[in-house]
């Protein structure tokens, strides 16, 4: 009855929480470790937060892959933060980086790692903001070449991190790097401006108006 209700839900109304819940119940781990870690956002955006919590910890190493598990881990982290529980993110995100050692090297752990780091730098922003900057320049350093957006959230961090401890110039700098980024999408834009508005809630937004983009415009298909 599970699985069946698992895959109605996974195929014919969509909801990916419920299908997650249901295949976790059938006993197929996997597949439900799969559709809950990998779609955090869609399923917190649809108000299962508290759900999804209580559904991801009822995950075990013992059940699931390596690969799975740090996701799972992964997944709790971002649940815990946006639940505003600081200390058990934190937990999370760095069992994720325990498992590692255990892992075969590829572009998919690379970039598993990657968001932990992220996870890690966000949550000690304005706690240790040095340490989420060491975390977040570790990202950038071990992050694959040609993850253009993954990138782009990292400068952004990284000058969002600088601007709140009052570095401007520095904060500048990685929105220049943001900036090179990408010359025809709205990257660089939507980026720079980010930063633009914090800048400005404070009066500070003469240090950044010069080296804002113009925004692109609409682009031009050729028939």
């Amino acid at each position: 009855m599970h699985r069946r209700a698992a895959i109605y839900y996974e195929e014919e109304e969509p909801d990916l929480f419920k299908s997650a819940w249901h295949y976790q119940r059938a006993g197929e781990e996997q597949q439900a470790a799969v559709l809950a870690a990998n779609n955090v956002w869609s399923i917190l955006n649809r108000g299962y937060a508290h759900g999804l919590r209580q559904l991801l910890a009822g995950f075990d190493a013992q059940h699931l892959s390596t690969m799975r598990w740090a996701e799972v881990n992964l997944a709790r982290g971002e649940v815990y933060a946006y639940l505003g529980d600081s200390a058990q993110a934190q937990r999370a995100y760095e069992a994720v980086l325990t498992l590692f050692d255990k892992m075969t090297p590829s572009a998919a752990v690379a970039i598993l790692k990657v968001q932990a780091y992220m996870g890690l730098g966000d949550l000690q922003r304005y706690i240790q903001p040095d340490q989420s900057l060491a975390w977040l320049q570790r990202g950038l350093q071990e992050l694959p070449e040609g993850h253009t957006l993954m990138a782009a959230d990292l400068h952004i961090k990284n000058g969002l991190t600088h601007y709140t401890i009052g570095n401007l110039d520095l904060a500048a700098h990685a929105l220049r790097k943001l900036t090179l980024l990408s010359d025809r999408g709205l990257i660089a834009y939507y980026g720079a401006h980010q930063l633009g508005q914090y800048c400005r809630r404070s009066g500070r937004d003469r240090a950044f108006k010069s080296i804002l983009p113009r925004r692109p415009g609409p682009q031009r298909t050729v028939a």
